[in-house]
């Protein structure tokens, strides 16, 4: 979230949640497709792409990019523990909101880095499909259904041990 307004709707959508006019899946869906259309508008970001994948080893730069980072990082964490206790949901004890507030914009760079060039041949899902998905993985997998386990916990019970 690089702009006051982006965090304003995504804040938006979570109280529509909370007021019980819209469902958590619906508003997850409705900010991932915001803030792909942001990415997309936003010249800036392209640039960020470049600077950072070819200029990094310079120390100006280096520290344009942290500072750019920094604060999509301290956005999405804020509006994570925001969010959070606007729904009445913990995080699992091996979760913190900067863990998630890492994850979040990594998400939405990353699909935006890897749908700019599709595979010919092949169908593949759109970057506000596929950050919808993180984004609701991430928030199932961050929340603590109550029963107090970790992450690795839960996932573990998934496929327990097979024994031989």
């Amino acid at each position: 979230m690089k702009h006051p307004n982006q965090i304003q709707y995504a804040d938006d959508m979570i109280a529509s949640v909370r007021s019980g006019e819209r469902r958590l899946s619906a508003a997850v869906r409705t900010i991932a497709v915001a803030e792909v259309q942001a990415l997309k508008e936003d010249k800036a970001f392209r640039l960020q792409m470049v600077f950072q994948a070819t200029l990094a080893h310079d120390d100006q730069v280096a520290d344009a990019l942290r500072r750019i980072n920094m604060a999509n990082i301290d956005g999405w964490t804020e509006f994570g523990r925001r969010s959070f206790e606007r729904l009445g949901l913990t995080l699992r004890p091996d979760v913190d909101f900067a863990l998630l507030g890492c994850a979040l914009p990594a998400a939405g760079e990353g699909v935006m880095f890897k749908t700019m060039v599709p595979p010919k041949g092949h169908v593949t899902p759109g970057p506000a499909d596929l950050l919808n998905l993180i984004a609701k993985a991430l928030v199932i997998a961050s929340a603590d259904p109550g029963d107090g386990r970790t992450l690795d916990e839960t996932l573990n019970e998934l496929a327990p041990r097979v024994k031989s």
